[in-house]
């Protein structure tokens, strides 16, 4: 939401939705989970109580449906897949930082989750722009300067005035 309030104009290419809209479907599906440790993500989206009841109940059919959906995918219990790895540049000092402080372990314990058919790599570079998906090496490339990004959002939490997109955020 943060994203979203920061760009004034919705762009409508690609394949995903616009920052905003993903944002309160994310938050939907957080209080389907677990209503109580995800109200502030709610909250920085403006849920009202009722549309906080509406994704409780919607928002759990959802969760079941990819929790059926991604079962057969998953290693047998107690086992992580061989095939996934998470890297970054340990040269670089804010890398380092922010993989070294939990961020790959993180994202390493979602991924050995998966029984993947061939190696999956999700790789932190120093750079500018994005992350990126590429199919022929199966690497998610991830730039330091995206991470960056989202580092300095969070250090000043969410924005509080109102665009077109959306509600102003608390």
């Amino acid at each position: 939401m943060i994203e979203a309030n920061e760009s004034p104009e919705v762009d409508w290419r690609g394949e995903h939705d616009d920052d905003g809209r993903r944002a309160y479907q994310i938050a939907a599906l957080a209080i389907a989970a677990d209503p109580a440790k995800y109200a502030p993500v709610a909250d920085v989206v403006g849920m009202s109580e009722k549309e906080r009841d509406k994704a409780r109940d919607y928002g759990s059919e959802i969760r079941r449906a990819w929790r059926r959906i991604l079962a057969p995918l998953w290693m047998p219990e107690g086992l992580a897949s061989s095939e996934a790895r998470v890297q970054f540049d340990a040269g670089d000092g804010f890398l380092q930082r922010a993989c070294g402080d939990g961020l790959a372990d993180e994202l390493r314990s979602a991924v050995k989750r998966f029984d993947w058919h061939s190696q999956v790599t999700i790789r932190f570079v120093n750079g500018n722009g994005g992350a990126a998906w590429s199919r022929s090496s199966r690497t998610i490339t991830v730039n330091s300067e995206y991470v960056r990004r989202f580092v300095k959002q969070g250090e000043r939490g969410p924005a509080s005035e109102t665009n077109a997109k959306g509600p102003a955020l608390r």
